[in-house]
């Protein structure tokens, strides 16, 4: 009697990302007759996810826009304004049940606004996207009576779920100079590596933080301020050890500076306030058997085969470099200078990999800040392509989801039409590898085997065989093989011979 014995496995597969644009638009509370022009708007954005409900993913959401302007007394001023948005991903689209691991993230792509009602109206493009996983169990021919097995073993990672964490950071600092205002702001959280401790995954990153400031003096002067916040994070996760895998991200919750000015002694202190939301994930090594084949000496089998894949997560790599490029820009008036630059982003928008490494391809954007002969301040918006090439070994079904934000922008005029932009990028790279696997999953039991007359065989090695190969072929016990010729060394050369011997 054959009796096979199947266990089931489950595999972790990664869903194609989705994602869908949403527009926003508020009023603001800046009258239009207030405002000459608009220097720039720097944008906020954080989004949520929200239940999993009658087959779908809702999100929530909430932009913030924080606008520098001229008045009309040529004075630098600030106004703020804000929006809530929602929505929700419909999961039938993907052909999965609501039993799957999402993480919705947002990326503001555009922002526009109009002066042609009493206040000044802004909006925004959002991009919002879905990341998802599913779990995918198959049952797996690993023994049986009566069945010869053909094993191998497989690593595979385990998640233990994701875990997500609130962490503020408060940072005070000196400036040289009295404050009369911040024009804008952004905070950009980096994480640079992760580990896993006892109860935690631990995250290391810093957070790139800027603000130019209007200085309150004649001149007015507008000066750009850089600094660099470490933080070290831990997340709890019960489960974790610290020989575990683990990988995280960041995004920025919620920014604000507070500036307060010592007269006496002409300096300025500003207060940062930053609050970063991080989600981790550890993994656990799991390691499990299963055929790869089968036979049986009675009767004959057909095998069922299933082909099933896992996606793997690797460790984060964390990269900063360089970069540099012209961009073309509407005519700059003579005799105008760069003040600053603000506001910068940027997009990875492809890859090609290398045997050493990836050159990855993106595109950087900036807000320059000028003053022209008469002390007026206007603006221009650059963007340049730009390509680096980064070190490091790949596995070939590797596939790669980039982080990347931009910092410490500067501009060069080059002439009346053209800027020269230095910047600096910060790139997380996260590394999946696509694990394949050919797994039994079904036998079908055919014919009886007809029954070899002969109580002595003698066989003729094929180059390049193994135990199990030659056993399935020769139809004998694999164990018995080996008893009846001790000499054989597998693989085989193809020059031995083997000899059966059949009891009666």
């Amino acid at each position: 009697m054959v009796e096979p014995v199947f266990e089931k496995i489950t595999f972790e597969q990664a869903l194609s990302e989705k994602k869908e644009q949403i527009k926003v638009e508020t009023k603001s509370t800046l009258l239009n007759e207030e405002c000459v022009s608009v220097l720039s708007i720097s944008p906020f954005c954080f989004v949520e996810n929200g239940e999993s409900l009658d087959g779908k993913i809702k999100y929530n959401g909430k932009t913030n826009f924080y606008i520098t302007y001229v008045d009309n007394e040529n004075n630098l001023k600030k106004s703020e304004c804000a929006v809530d948005f929602d929505g929700a991903f419909d999961l039938s689209a993907l052909g999965v049940a609501e039993d799957i691991k999402s993480s919705v993230s947002a990326k503001i792509e555009k922002v526009e606004y109009s002066q042609t009602g009493a206040y000044l109206s802004v909006s925004a493009i959002i991009t919002v996207y879905l990341a998802c996983q599913k779990s995918h169990s198959v049952s797996a021919l690993v023994g049986g009576d009566n069945l010869f097995v053909d094993k191998v073993e497989n690593n595979c990672l385990v998640s233990l779920g994701k875990v997500k964490s609130v962490y503020p950071i408060e940072e005070e600092f000196e400036l040289s100079y009295p404050v009369e205002q911040v024009l804008c702001h952004t905070a950009k959280g980096v994480i640079t590596a992760t580990q896993c401790g006892v109860g935690s995954i631990i995250v290391d990153g810093e957070v790139l933080l800027s603000i130019v400031c209007l200085q309150k003096n004649e001149k007015r002067d507008i000066i750009r301020e850089n600094r660099v916040l470490p933080f070290r994070m831990e997340i709890e996760c019960e489960d974790a050890m610290p020989n575990m895998l683990s990988v995280a991200t960041v995004k920025e919750k919620s920014f604000r500076t507070d500036v307060g000015v010592d007269e006496e002694r002409g300096v300025s202190v500003v207060n940062a306030y930053v609050s970063l939301q991080f989600e981790g994930e550890a993994f656990s090594q799991n390691a499990y058997c299963h055929a790869k084949d089968a036979f049986c000496t009675e009767k004959n089998l057909e095998l069922v085969s299933e082909n099933c894949y896992s996606c793997q997560c690797q460790e984060i790599r964390s990269y900063n470099f360089s970069v540099s490029g012209k961009g073309s820009t509407m005519e700059i008036p003579l005799g105008a200078s760069v003040v600053c630059c603000c506001l910068e982003n940027v997009n990875i928008v492809g890859h090609n990999r290398t045997a050493d490494g990836l050159n990855v391809v993106g595109e950087y954007f900036t807000t320059v800040y000028f003053k022209d002969t008469d002390n007026k301040v206007f603006t221009r918006k650059i963007e340049f392509a730009f390509e680096n090439f980064i070190e490091g070994e790949f596995g070939e079904n590797t596939e790669f989801c980039f982080n990347a934000k931009a910092f410490k922008t500067t501009a060069k005029i080059v002439s009346s039409t053209e800027l020269e932009i230095f910047g600096e990028v910060f790139l997380t790279l996260y590394p999946t590898q696509k694990v394949q696997y050919k797994v039994v999953s079904d036998i079908k039991f055919l014919e009886d085997k007809e029954e070899n007359p002969f109580p002595i065989s003698v066989y003729i090695a094929r180059c390049g065989e193994d135990v199990f190969a030659l056993a399935k072929r020769l139809n004998q016990c694999p164990d018995k093989i080996r008893q009846t010729n001790k000499d054989l060394q597998f693989p085989l050369s193809g020059n031995e011979r083997i000899v059966i011997y059949r009891q009666k």
